[in-house]
C-alpha cells in the first residue's frame, strides 16, 4: 500500500479498496492492539451507521438507533478501559445485538483478549448471561430492567436502600445501591431469571428449588440523585409542552390527534373531551407513580464476584465509547456513508478507526490533565479546560505545505507549541520543523535562539 503525490479523491478511494480488503493485515492490527492494552476492562458496543448505498446487501433496512430514515450497517467496536479502540467488525444492517455476542467473544479471545465485558442494555437478554456465565467470562451489563424478576428486585430496593449500609460513594458522586444475587436457568432451551420469593409467595417452593440449581450472577439496583433529577426533568418538559398545546383546544378529531403523540407522552397523559367539544389533557396517576420510583434507578448485571467499585469503573467506560460511537459513524460531512462498495466501506471505516485512537488517545491525555490540576498535582495552564473540538481546532491551523517532496510547516502558533507540549502527537523530519514547534530561530552560523512570538 503505497501514498505518493496528491491525495486525490480517486487515490484515496483506491487506498480505502485496498485496506478494506486486507483482512489478515486488519486482524494482525487488532492482534496489536490488544496485546498492548492496559487495564481489566473490555468494552463491546454496537452502532447504526447510515448509508445510502446498498453496498452488495451489507447496508439493509432495520432498527435505527438514531431514528434516521436510512438503510444502515452494524459497526461491533471493542475498546479498552480507558475507550481506547482495539477492533471493530462490519456487520449486515439488520442484525439484532443479541446475535453479535457469541461471536465476539469467540473473536476476542482469538486475539488474546480475555478482560471484563462491558456492555450496554441491547445485549442484556437472559440467553447471553447464561452464555457467558457458562463461558466463566468476567462481565458487566447494563439492564433494560424487562424482566419480571429484575422488576420485582427493583420495587423490593426501594426499602432496602433505606438501610445506612445503601449509601456508596464513587468518583465523588453518591449513590444507594442494594446489591442481589440472581439465577439464570435454562429450562428446554429458554433461559430465564429466577430470585428468591418469600414462603407466601404461590410456588415458593419449586421457583426456591430451579434458584437453588441456577447459575448465579450479581444484581446492582442503583439510585443516583442526579439522575433522578434529570429523568423527572425529562418527563414534566415532556408532559407540560404537551399540556400547553392541547389543553382545551378543538381538533377535528381528538382521537387522532391524542394517537399521534409519542408513545412515552401517552404513558403518562390521556385526555377527555367536554360537552362543548372541548380537548382536555389529564395526566394518568398510576404512570406517574412509577416514574416517581423509579426516577434514578438502573440495573446493572455483573459475574459473580464483582465488587461495587469494579461494577462502577466498567460502566464510566461506557460512556465514553458512546461518545466516541458519535464522532465514528458520520463521514466528514455529517452525513451517512455514499459508497456503494462493502470493501472500500470497511476500508473507510478502518481508515477512521486509526483516527478515532488517536482522538480518544488525546481525549484522555485531556481528561488526566485536568483531574491533576484538581487535584493540586499540576497548576492550570492554556490547556486547561479546553475541549477536545478546541483543541482540534487549534491544531487545524498548523498544516504541511508542498508536493512531490518539497514541504514545509506553516506558522506555529503558541496555542499549537503549548498542545504539543501537553500532547506530544506530532513527528518532524527536520531539525528547523522541531525547533519551529519549540518556538527556536536560527543565527546565521549560530545556535538556535528562542523565539517570544508565534
Amino acid at each position: 500500500m503505497k501514498l505518493r503525490g496528491s491525495l486525490s479523491p480517486t487515490v484515496m478511494s483506491d487506498l480505502s479498496s485496498e485496506a478494506g480488503r486486507s483482512f489478515g493485515c486488519m486482524d494482525d492490527f487488532f492482534s496489536s492492539r490488544v496485546r498492548r492494552s492496559e487495564g481489566p476492562f473490555v468494552t463491546l458496543d454496537l452502532t447504526s451507521v447510515p448509508s445510502y448505498s446498498w453496498m452488495d446487501g451489507w447496508s439493509k433496512w432495520g432498527h435505527n438507533r438514531d431514528g434516521e430514515d436510512l438503510k444502515q450497517t452494524e459497526i461491533a467496536m471493542v475498546t479498552d478501559g480507558e475507550g481506547m479502540p482495539l477492533a471493530f467488525t462490519m456487520l449486515p444492517g439488520s442484525i439484532a445485538d443479541s446475535t453479535v455476542l457469541d461471536d465476539t467473544v469467540d473473536i476476542l479471545r482469538e486475539l488474546g483478549c480475555c478482560g471484563r465485558l462491558v456492555m450496554n442494555r441491547g445485549f442484556e437478554t437472559a440467553a447471553n448471561i447464561f452464555g457467558l456465565l457458562e463461558r466463566g467470562s468476567e462481565f458487566t451489563v447494563l439492564s433494560n430492567a424487562k424482566a419480571e424478576p429484575i422488576k420485582k428486585l427493583m420495587s423490593q430496593a426501594i426499602g432496602d436502600m433505606k438501610r445506612s449500609s445503601a449509601f456508596r460513594r464513587h468518583e465523588g458522586h453518591s449513590y444507594k445501591v442494594a446489591e442481589y444475587e440472581t439465577g439464570i436457568v435454562n429450562i428446554d432451551g429458554s433461559c430465564e431469571y429466577v430470585v428468591h420469593v418469600p414462603q407466601n409467595h404461590n410456588a415458593s417452593k419449586a421457583i426456591d428449588g430451579l434458584f437453588e440449581t441456577s447459575r448465579k450472577l450479581k444484581v446492582f439496583v442503583v439510585y443516583d440523585p442526579k439522575k433522578a433529577a434529570d429523568d423527572i426533568e425529562s418527563v414534566m418538559d415532556a408532559v407540560s409542552d404537551t399540556e400547553l398545546k392541547l389543553e382545551d383546544t378543538s381538533p377535528r378529531d381528538p382521537d387522532k390527534t391524542y394517537s399521534k403523540l409519542p408513545a412515552f407522552i401517552r404513558k403518562y397523559l390521556g385526555y377527555y373531551v367536554d360537552a362543548d367539544d372541548a380537548m382536555h389533557i389529564e395526566r394518568k396517576q398510576n404512570a406517574f407513580t412509577f416514574a416517581d420510583n423509579r426516577a434514578g434507578m438502573f440495573v446493572m448485571l455483573a459475574s459473580p464476584g464483582t465488587d461495587w467499585d469494579t461494577m462502577m469503573s466498567s460502566y464510566d467506560v461506557r460512556d465514553w465509547v458512546e461518545k466516541a460511537f458519535d464522532v465514528y459513524k458520520k463521514d466528514l460531512d455529517g452525513s451517512g456513508s455514499r459508497t456503494g462498495d462493502p470493501d472500500r466501506a470497511r476500508g473507510r471505516l478502518f481508515i477512521k478507526f486509526v483516527a478515532l485512537i488517536m482522538r480518544i488517545y488525546m481525549q484522555n491525555i485531556l481528561r488526566r490533565h485536568e483531574e491533576s490540576v484538581l487535584k493540586g498535582d499540576q497548576k492550570k495552564d492554556s490547556v486547561y479546560g479546553k475541549t477536545l473540538d478546541e483543541v482540534l481546532r487549534s491544531l487545524n491551523t498548523l498544516m504541511a505545505l508542498g508536493n512531490t517532496g518539497d514541504w514545509r510547516l506553516t506558522a506555529v502558533t503558541k496555542d499549537v507549541r503549548d498542545l504539543d507540549a501537553r500532547l506530544r502527537l506530532f513527528m518532524y523530519s527536520t531539525r528547523d520543523d522541531l525547533d519551529r514547534l519549540n518556538g527556536m530561530k536560527h543565527k546565521r552560523g549560530g545556535k538556535p535562539k528562542a523565539s517570544g512570538s508565534s
